[in-house]
């Protein structure tokens, strides 16, 4: 008897080195999405994906952690390549992508004082903190209103770098609380918007079309 079987030879693409080959920009845009993701949190003020919200300012009138965007900037730059900004960094390290930031006051925005003794901040050597209030209309009606009427709210001179006098408004406190504002929490409609991104960013490399 003989063999009559139909053969078919075909060759399958070479996806694996398709993918090694875009590593690098699979990394990359990986890592833009995030700090896309980032960004939006910041300019919800905390309120991206079903989040709570950040606390509102007391002493500041203006969007939350973003008086100057320094933080926001380090953090989430919008960067189609994934590049870190000014302070801050992105790493890859196996399946792990890390971004970050080296601000020194980065943990304290975060955290606030949740993690300090008696969760708040107090004065080390001093007596009280002297805490500094933004120029112009630095907090809303009824806030300023009562700090001023207490007498909590004194105006001083302070030389600046240039060897100038400046008069700046400043209110003093023997301890200060600060909520927590978390920008480094990633929940699961992160992860599913991520991963989606992420997928078709994947079959766009497959299909050859980068």
């Amino acid at each position: 008897m003989t063999d009559a079987l139909l053969q078919i030879g075909f060759q399958f693409p070479d996806w694996k080195g398709r993918l090694k080959k875009h590593a690098q920009q699979l990394n990359l845009f990986a890592a833009a999405q995030i700090q896309t993701n980032r960004g939006l949190l910041f300019d919800s003020e905390g309120t991206h994906n079903g989040r709570p919200g950040w606390d509102s300012l007391a002493f500041r009138n203006g969007q939350v952690l973003s008086r100057y965007g320094t933080l926001r900037k380090s953090l989430c730059p919008y960067n189609p390549k994934g590049k870190p900004g000014n302070g801050g960094f992105v790493r890859f390290n196996g399946d792990t992508i890390t971004i970050g930031t080296n601000l020194i006051y980065a943990r304290m925005m975060n955290w606030g004082t949740t993690k300090m003794p008696d969760g708040v901040l107090k004065p080390v050597r001093a007596k009280a903190l002297m805490i500094p209030l933004p120029p112009g209309k630095w907090a809303n009606e009824e806030t300023r209103a009562d700090l001023i009427e207490s007498g909590s709210v004194r105006r001083i001179k302070k030389r600046t770098p240039e060897g100038n006098k400046k008069r700046m408004d400043v209110i003093f406190r023997k301890s200060v609380r600060i909520p927590e504002r978390r920008f480094d929490d990633w929940n699961a409609q992160d992860q599913a918007e991520f991963e989606a991104s992420l997928m078709n960013e994947i079959i766009r490399v497959l299909n050859g079309k980068n």
